[in-house]
């Protein structure tokens, strides 16, 4: 028998330093952090990161994601952001969802480290 949790709310996080954020959430998860990874400059302008989550939600159960994403500049310093997160590791309600894919869409500004997300999709096993 398959067991499928959807995936939904909305992130808001904030640089703690040059790789490193807090988040915030309400939805599925109640926080966590991030870490960037790696960031290449694409010939098509965008910023394409590699990144890696942990998110954690009120009961304890978390999702730990390797993750792309796409920084498109819409400003100077404000980029739309487009990110795929896979499920590498969980547990509590979330446990066996390994391999899963949800997704995200926001902005995030790279003057002050700070960004809101709206995340959306479903995982399971």
């Amino acid at each position: 028998m398959s067991e499928k949790i959807s995936i939904g709310g909305t992130v808001t996080f904030q640089a703690i330093d040059e790789s490193g954020f807090a988040m915030v959430a309400n939805g599925t998860f109640g926080g966590g952090y991030a870490k960037i990874a790696g960031m290449t400059k694409g010939a098509d302008g965008n910023n394409h990161v590699e990144l890696q989550h942990y998110f954690l939600a009120a009961d304890g159960s978390y999702v730990y994601t390797q993750d792309k994403a796409v920084h498109t500049p819409v400003t100077e310093t404000r980029y739309a952001a487009a990110t795929e997160y896979t499920v590498v590791a969980s547990g509590g309600k979330f446990a066996g969802m390994t391999g899963s894919t949800f997704n995200s869409i926001g902005v995030l500004d790279y003057s002050t480290g700070f960004g809101v997300v709206r995340l959306e999709g479903e995982i399971g096993h």
